[in-house]
């Protein structure tokens, strides 16, 4: 009679034996594969970027480990602002063969030009590196890249930066994550206008989100999140049109101001259909604050903020390919491939645009469209309808006091009408002509001026 539970034990005992045989062949064959395929990868990475030049040394090789050095160098056009012939360092990479995966590591090593240009340029602190894991049985890769502090030496001042990090994980070509990371930095000029620096400029927290794929040899962009603690910038106008301190101006003292807090915005694209088009969507929020002058003869003027702004549309469809083609094309050429970018019947929706300003504010939201000849190469059947709100210290603000009858004439023909705190209308364009309210609006020659 056949004993079950020895039968049992010879079973696991197999199936083990077995799995440290597989185990043990993917480890011994591991390095194997990375010898014979090493000089292959850096071959193909060579062919992507024109010029590149890269080597490997190697400097220690283990039963389950390699580690050895990658120099690299990339020539520079005659006459660079580098002065040098060409870009060059030297990259240690150690690779460590696990049971089913490899993990590896890299950091920066002295020589090369690249020291000598972070000298020219007064860098010190500056290093990278990072670490990467690839799994054999769950395809998965994940790479992690680190730059440490750094100080930059400008040629009127001088930055400090934070450290910043990229992240990435792909299972899959349409399955890719990457993230960047930044502290930020703090840049300060060394010169002086009337007693202030003539630039600072701030920045912290910034990250990056965005979700690439690669599907039938064409990239492409599922999302994109952007967020920004905080920036901002004060700077002497006289410096930013080129006047140095001892120049005789009328107003040395003169200076500008840009702010943004807590900005966040994520676009999203949808897969394109078979003609390559797809509907994006994008939201965002932040903070907004500047003023134009800051400063003028010595006195601090009144900052503009918009705070709490906010913005959430949809748009479709668009041909993100082709889009990016009417970018680079001659001017003349623009309006024709920008055309090519977008499907036949356009359509446009904002959900929200709004932002507070002091009291009260605006709110935006409503709807746009067109149809596009292809062949004949236009745009016909425009159309819009949008709400508008207006809060009245906001309208204050955009209507100069010598136009505000406009908005006492506006009320009176019905154009527009108040229901506290906004001036509030409903715009609409249909086959050229413009209504607000649904009293037809045409702007005369007092208006324009």
């Amino acid at each position: 009679m056949i004993n079950k539970k020895k039968l049992l034990i010879a079973s696991l005992g197999t199936v083990g034996g077995l799995a440290v045989v597989v185990i043990a062949g993917f480890m011994i064959a591991g390095p194997m594969v990375y010898d014979a395929k090493l000089p292959n990868v850096l071959n193909l990475i060579e062919k992507k970027v024109p010029g590149l030049n890269l080597s490997y040394e190697e400097t220690s090789s283990g039963l389950f480990s390699r580690e050895g050095i990658v120099h690299w160098s990339l020539p520079l056009n005659e006459g660079n602002v580098f002065n040098l012939d060409e870009l060059s360092g030297n990259t240690l990479l150690k690779v460590v063969f696990s049971p089913f995966g490899v993990n590896g590591e890299f950091h920066g090593e002295k020589g090369g030009t690249i020291d000598t240009l972070l000298e020219q340029n007064l860098i010190s602190g500056f290093a990278y590196q990072g670490a990467f894991k690839v799994k054999a049985l769950l395809p998965e890769a994940n790479l992690a890249v680190k730059t440490d502090n750094l100080a930059l030496g400008l040629e009127d001042g001088k930055c400090s930066v934070g450290q910043s990090a990229l992240y990435a994980s792909a299972s899959s070509f349409d399955n890719v994550d990457l993230e960047f990371n930044a502290a930020g930095f703090n840049c300060k000029s060394d010169l002086e206008y009337a007693g202030q620096s003539a630039y600072t400029v701030k920045l912290e927290g910034l990250n990056v989100k965005a979700n690439p794929t690669y599907i039938n040899k064409t990239a492409g962009l599922r999302s994109l999140t952007f967020g920004l603690a905080d920036f901002n910038a004060d700077f002497s106008t006289i410096y930013a049109i080129g006047f140095s301190p001892e120049d005789d101006v009328h107003d040395p003292s003169l200076r500008e101001y840009v702010s943004m807090q807590r900005v966040g915005a994520v676009l999203e694209i949808e897969d394109p259909d078979k003609d390559g088009f797809s509907e994006v969507t994008s939201d965002g929020s932040g903070n907004f604050a500047f003023a134009f002058p800051f400063v003028e003869y010595g006195e601090r003027q009144e900052v503009t903020r918009f705070n709490d702004f906010k913005y959430n549309f949809s748009l479709g469809k668009v041909n993100l390919k082709e889009l990016i083609k009417a970018i680079n094309v001659p001017e003349k050429e623009a309006m024709v491939q920008a055309l090519k970018a977008v499907g036949n019947n356009v359509q446009f929706k904002l959900n929200n645009l709004s932002s507070s300003y002091k009291n009260d504010g605006f709110v935006i939201n409503g709807t746009a469209g067109a149809l596009i000849d292809k062949e004949k190469f236009r745009v016909k059947d425009i159309h819009a309808d949008f709400d508008v709100k207006s809060g009245k210290e906001f309208t204050d603000y955009l209507v100069r006091k010598e136009h505000s009858d406009l908005i006492s004439s506006s009320l009176a023909e019905g154009k527009i009408t108040f229901e506290e705190p906004y001036y509030v209308t409903e715009f609409k364009l249909k086959n050229g002509d413009v209504t607000l309210n649904g009293v037809p609006f045409k702007a005369d020659a007092d208006d324009e001026d």
